[in-house]
Order: structure tokens, then sequence, then C-alpha cells
């Protein structure tokens, strides 16, 4: 007793200081761990919701959820700021730092999509975000209503940027991964945001050109082009029909397809190019035949001046797609059945199997046989000739005008892909409107580069549809001297798999262009059956040849040359494909070693190293 009464008032400082721990204690963990838990919560419950009404695409109800989330989500950031402790646990301690930067993040961007939701919400039933009537909604009424969402698309987007801008200022790279991946998560988070922080000078440019490209002041008239590319041709394909395609505030019409031998030409004369000369024995010029450049671009400023001159109605641009846009199209659609073009083509013993499956559908994997047989073997018949490709994309088009809401991305994806994969081409009168489509690399150029650089051009000339039987491959070998000439051999191997049968396969007759870095010196070359010519040509120096490969056989051709590059031991090899090719097979060989062996069905970049 003398004990605790002698000590008494350092037992009462004891129990003062334990209390006060206590009461520090409350404020920085207890207190805040139970808001944290009532905000987790309601957060949790808000995602819930903000889940149901996407998915049930009640949109009228997402704003509100938006702005429970933000206000929920705020208190619980501010809970956890509160807990000051977690600046001292060196786990959390980089995320705990970043948490004024998240905090905005989340605000601001919660914010930017309320505002954004609320503006399109009168346009919700048409843009397919609100199923609440029972009713669906087709793509061309979206297109009708999409003038209207321009404005809304723009504010967003510059709305967003500074959102995006404080992304960038996370320290992500020293976030912690405790059984959750938090550190991983956020890098790819980061690296999503800022590849659409690239490209949102793009898609601004892009919407602000929308109401222009659709026609609202003014109706716009495109030149579609049908490219064969079982008839391979510089551009993609031999050019054997058109259509007009119209465009008013989001209405879209075609007009009847025609025969490209439908066009008078003869009262213009352009002197050919030597090859169309020599191997198609031709004196003129035909606008058919203009499409020679391998830059999209310039075949098409010299198709739109001879369109002009024969007094063709103006156009406003030049879309040129060939057989596997078509096949791709089909394939998203579905079969579709054509009056007057609906033979069982299981009777006919004699064409390729690929014809004979499919009733009398036509579906995307018998519709280039079909048109081939259409169009050149089965009627003399001209008005049913000319309009079997019309006939077909009028009910394709159609079919995708009646799209559901729901296919519209899976729709977009398919049209993205064969642009890329330039089975879809652009061109544009407006300099604005080309200057976008060359962005996005939608226009077939050729491009510039200091690097390394190569493209093989094919042109099928009087080799009837054999390139639906040539299989093609590249081999690239690189060497280097002591001296730093770098080397390189390019093997270009052509197999004709096809059976001779007078219709689509003969004795292919390839007419091919090698582009490579201008300044490059051709050392030798073998294969082929012309001595190869070396110029220049769209900044490029260009050897060509001509190949004849005969049904069930195969050639290669052969050149080696150097590059005007000896600095450094490595660099980038761009390949730019073909339009109208399908998949190409590409090996690279250094100083004999395998390094990459890949398909090319796009323009491919690719590192070369010593």
């Amino acid at each position: 007793m003398l004990v605790i009464k002698h000590h008494a008032k350092l037992i009462l400082l004891l129990i003062a200081i334990a209390c006060f721990q206590g009461f520090v204690c409350y404020i920085t963990v207890l207190s805040p761990t139970g808001v944290i838990i009532d905000s987790a919560s309601l957060v949790y419950d808000d995602a819930q919701d903000l889940k149901t009404h996407a998915s049930q695409r009640t949109i009228d109800q997402l704003p509100s959820v938006l702005a429970s989330l933000r206000v929920n989500t705020a208190d619980l950031l501010i809970a956890i700021d509160q807990m000051k402790l977690l600046n001292y646990v060196p786990m959390v301690k980089p995320v705990y730092k970043d948490l004024p930067i998240i905090a905005k993040i989340i605000d601001e961007g919660l914010f930017v999509h309320q505002d954004l939701l609320e503006n399109v919400a009168p346009f919700s039933l048409a843009l397919g975000l609100d199923t609440s009537s029972g009713s669906e909604q087709y793509l061309e009424n979206f297109l009708k209503i999409s003038p209207q969402i321009i404005p809304i698309l723009d504010t967003y987007l510059s709305d967003i940027e500074p959102v995006i801008v404080l992304v960038n200022d996370l320290s992500v790279d020293t976030y912690p991964n405790l059984g959750i991946p938090i550190r991983d998560y956020a890098r790819e988070g980061v690296k999503l945001t800022q590849s659409f922080s690239e490209n949102i000078p793009q898609i601004k440019e892009f919407v602000m050109q929308l109401p222009d490209l659709m026609g609202v002041d003014a109706t716009k008239r495109y030149l579609v082009l049908f490219q064969n590319d079982k008839e391979l041709r510089p551009t993609g394909g031999f050019i054997t029909s058109f259509t007009i395609l119209n465009s008013k505030s989001g209405e879209i019409s075609f007009s009847e397809a025609k025969n490209i031998y439908e066009i008078r030409d003869d009262q213009v004369y352009y002197t050919p190019p030597a090859p169309i000369i020599k191997y198609l024995t031709e004196t003129a010029w035909h606008m058919r035949d203009t499409n020679f450049s391998p830059d999209y671009k310039e075949s098409m400023d010299m198709f739109h001046t001879y369109w002009k001159q024969i007094g063709q109605a103006s156009v406003d641009g030049i879309i040129a797609i060939d057989t596997q846009f078509v096949s791709a199209l089909l394939e998203f659609t579905g079969d579709v059945e054509i009056p007057d073009y609906s033979i069982d083509f299981s009777l006919f013993p004699y064409v390729p199997a690929s014809c004979k499956d499919g009733g009398t559908t036509f579906t995307s994997e018998n519709v280039v046989c079909r048109l081939e047989f259409y169009s050149s073997q089965l009627t003399s018949d001209q008005a049913l000739r000319k309009d079997v490709i019309g006939a077909l994309m009028n009910n394709i088009f159609d079919q995708v005008m009646s799209v559901k809401s729901t296919q519209w991305m899976p729709l977009f994806s398919v049209v993205t892909k064969q642009l890329d994969q330039k089975h879809v081409l652009l061109y544009f009168t407006d300099p604005e409107l080309q200057d976008l489509s060359e962005q996005y690399n939608f226009s077939g150029r050729i491009v510039s580069t200091d690097e390394d650089y190569f493209h093989v051009n094919d042109a099928n000339l009087a080799g009837l549809k054999s390139d639906m039987y040539l299989v093609r491959s590249v081999e690239h070998h690189y060497t280097r001297s002591d001296q730093g000439v770098i080397t390189v051999k390019v093997n270009l191997t052509y197999e004709n798999t096809g059976t001779f049968d007078g219709w689509l396969n003969a004795t292919a007759r390839n007419y091919l262009r090698v582009y490579v870095p201008k300044g490059s010196q051709l050392i030798d070359f073998s294969g082929g059956e012309a001595q190869s010519q070396v110029y220049n040509d769209l900044g490029k120096t260009v050897f060509d040849n001509f190949v004849r490969i005969p049904a069930l056989s195969s050639q290669v051709v052969s050149f080696t040359y150097t590059i005007p590059r000896q600095d450094g031991d490595e660099f980038t090899l761009t390949i730019q494909k073909q339009p109208g090719k399908s998949s190409v097979e590409h090996t690279i060989f250094v100083n004999d070693k395998l390094e990459d062996s890949f398909d090319v069905t796009t323009d491919t970049v690719k590192t070369i190293s010593w």
C-alpha cells in the first residue's frame, strides 16, 4: 500500500499515457477503420449497382449511381488518409503517398463520365444504351443521330485529358504486390491510359471530321471499287466493278453496281507503264489498270483524274474493297440468298470444292469462287454478270444496317481489322480527311523510314485468277562485313498449289517489284526471266522482275543488295504488306542464324541486331 501510495503520481501518469494512446489509437486507427469499413461497404454497393445497370443498359440510372459512388469513394479515401500510421508501413507507404493523386483521379474521372452519361441520355435509345423500352436499336438509327453526338464526344475528350495527365504522375513502379498484384494492375492501367492519351489528338480530329465525312451539311458521294485480289494488282486486285455510296446526315445508300468494262475511256489517252505494254500488250493505259502504283493514293490520284476527264460525276473519295473483306462481312452477318444467283453448285463436278459447299447460298467460304463463276463462266447475260457483286453487297449492307446494338462492337472490330490488313483502303479529295486516314494507316501509303525497309509488290498480268492458289513466303538473310557494310539477300518463293483448269488457274504470270531503302545497291539476282531493272520510286530503290509459276510448281526469285546503313548494332526493319494479300510467311536470318519467323498480315516492324 505504501508502494502504491509512493508511486501514485507515476501510476496516474502511466494511466494518463495509456488513455492518451488509446485515444490516439481510436482517432488514428479504430475510428478511421470503422469509417473505412462503412464507406467500403457503400462503395461496393455502388459498384454492384453500376455493374447491374450497365449490363442491363438502363442508362437513366447510371448518372445517379456514379454521383453516389463519387461521394462514397471520397469518404473512403478521406478515412484512409486519416490513418497516418500507414505512412510508416514500408509495404503500403508508396500507395499511401500517392493517395491525394488517386483521390483526384477518381473524383474527376467519375465526374467526367457522369457528365457524359447525362448528356447522351436523351439519345440513349438510338445509341443502343437503353433497353428499358424493350425495343432493340439498329445501326441505321445510330448513324442518323450520330451527328448530334459528336459535340458531346468532343467535350468528353477535352475533359478527360487532365485526368489522364494525373495518371502519369502516379509512382506505380513502387507499388507492392501483396497477394493481390497491385503493382502489376497499376502498371497495366497506366499503360492503357497512356496509349489512350497518345491517341486523343487523332480521336478528337476524327470526331471533328465525322460530320463532314457523313454528309451532315451536304450529301457525300464515295466511289466504291471492288478489287479482285485473286487477280492481284499493286493496290490489292484488278478493278472489276464499282458503285456509288451516298451519305446524307448518316443515311447511307448505294447505287447499282456496274462492271468496270462499261466505262468508256477511249476518249482519253495515257501511255501505259512499260510492264503493261510488255506483258499485257496494251497500247493505251485504261482506267481499270491505273492502280499500278504500290501507293494507293498515287494510284487513286491517277484513277480520279481519269474519272473526271471522261465525264463521270464528281466524288468525295474512293474506297477500295476486296473479296476478303466481303468474306469477313459474310462471316459476321451469316449466309445470304440472292435472287437470280441461286444455282446449286454441288451439281457442277468441275468447280473447286470451295464453290460446292453451302447449297444455293453465298457463305464466307464459297463467296470468292462463286463471284468468279457467276461473272465469267455461267452466263453471257451482261446484266447478271455485272450485277452479281452489286446484288451481293446490297444484301450484305441491308443486314449490316439491321445489326442490333449488342453487335456494334464486334462489327467495328471486323471493319477495323480489315482496314489494318488493307482489305479496305481509303482515299479522300478533302486534304484533312486524307491526312487523318493516313495517320491511321488506312490509305495504303508507302511510308518513309530512316532505317531498313522492305515491300514486295506483285501484279498478276494475264495469269487468270491464279492468286487464289499462290502461296508466298520471304526469307531475309543479313550479314555484315568487317567494314560494317550490311548485305541483305531476300528469297521470294512462289508456289502455285492449284491444278490447271483454264478458268481460275493456269500459269501464274507475276510482275514483281521489291522496294528497299533508297541508295541500296543491287549486287546479284537469280530467278525470274528478265534483267532486273533498278530505279527509284516513292522514295525507295526498286528492283523488278517477271516470273511465271506453272500449276503445281514453285519458283524462287532472289535479290542480293547492300543497304545504306553501317552505324550501330541494332536497327529496325519495316515490312509493308501489299493490299489484297492474305498472310505471307517471313523468316529472318542474321549471320546464317534463324532469328525470327512470323506471318505478315499487316504492316510490321522487326528489330535486327548483331
